[in-house]
C-alpha cells in the first residue's frame, strides 16, 4: 500500500507540473504577442512638430529649416545667372565678395555650398556648383532683384543677413 500511495503522489505531482508547463507556454505566447504589438506602436511621436519639404523636423523656434539670408539668395541668383553650367569655388568666392562678404575664405565657401547641397539648393559636378530647380523655385531666383524688393520678401525679417561671414 505504501507503493500505491507514493505512486499516486508522484502521478499527481507530474500532472500538476504538466498543467503548469501548459500555462507557462500560454503565458510565453501572450508575452510574445504583446511584445509584437508594442513594436508596432509609434515611438516618441510628437504631433506639434512641423516638417520642411525635405523632411527635416522643425522645433518651431528660430529660423525655418532651409531658410537662407537675402545675401545668400542673391549669391545663388548670381550663380544661376552668371554660371548656368556650374560655378567652381573660386567663382563662388568672387560672387560672395561682390555681395559684401569680404572676409569669407575659400573653405567657408565650400562649407556653405555643402550645407546648401544638404537642403537641395545646389548640386556639384565637374563644372562646379549648380543652383537646383528647388532653390530657383523656392527663392524665385529667375526674377530680378528689383522685382524681389518691390514684391517684398516671403521670409521673416529675422532671417535676413544673419549669416554673413565677415
Amino acid at each position: 500500500m505504501l507503493d500505491d500511495a507514493l505512486s499516486v503522489a508522484i502521478a499527481d505531482k507530474r500532472a500538476e507540473r504538466d498543467a503548469l508547463a501548459r500555462q507557462l507556454e500560454r503565458l510565453d505566447v501572450e508575452i510574445a504577442t504583446l511584445e509584437f504589438a508594442a513594436s508596432l506602436r509609434p515611438i516618441n511621436e510628437r504631433p506639434n512638430r512641423r516638417q520642411s519639404p525635405n523632411g527635416a523636423e522643425s522645433r518651431g523656434k528660430g529660423r525655418q529649416v532651409g531658410a537662407i539670408s537675402e545675401t545668400w539668395r542673391n549669391i545663388l541668383r548670381m550663380m544661376h545667372d552668371l554660371h548656368p553650367d556650374g560655378a567652381p569655388d573660386p567663382d563662388v568666392l568672387e560672387i560672395c565678395v561682390a555681395e559684401g562678404l569680404t572676409k569669407i575664405r575659400s573653405r567657408d565657401v565650400t562649407r556653405r555650398m555643402l550645407a546648401l547641397q544638404l537642403h537641395g539648393y545646389v548640386s556639384q559636378s565637374s563644372g562646379g556648383w549648380h543652383v537646383t530647380e528647388t532653390a530657383i523655385k523656392r527663392f524665385a531666383l529667375d526674377t530680378s532683384r528689383d522685382q524681389m524688393k518691390a514684391a517684398g520678401d516671403s521670409q521673416s525679417p529675422a532671417a535676413h543677413d544673419t549669416d554673413r561671414m565677415s
